[in-house]
């Protein structure tokens, strides 16, 4: 009986070889993919505001803050999200 169990014992290491290496084919080309997204493929467009937006832009540049908030807002939401997704990727591995 001790020899089936040891040809079992290397039947189960042979396959779980076999799922480790297709796990890490798939995470690499995966990760692969990824790597080739554009850093920003949004075209961010000024924002017409009006008499009263050119009013108080005159003292305070209240579009170029927005430009700036939006911008940091979709890279921080973009930067969690892929960082989350890297973490999946992670854990499955």
């Amino acid at each position: 009986m001790s020899i089936l169990d040891e040809i079992l014992c290397a039947l189960i290491k042979f396959l779980n070889m076999i799922v480790d290496y297709l796990l890490d084919t798939v995470l690499f080309a995966l990760g692969w993919l990824l790597g080739l997204l554009p850093s920003f493929p949004v075209k961010i467009e000024p924002i017409e505001w009006g008499p009263f937006g050119q009013s108080v832009g005159y003292f305070l540049p209240v579009d170029k803050m927005m430009l700036h908030f939006t911008l940091l807002l979709g890279l921080m939401a973009l930067w969690y999200s892929v960082q989350h997704i890297m973490r999946w990727i992670k854990m499955i591995k």
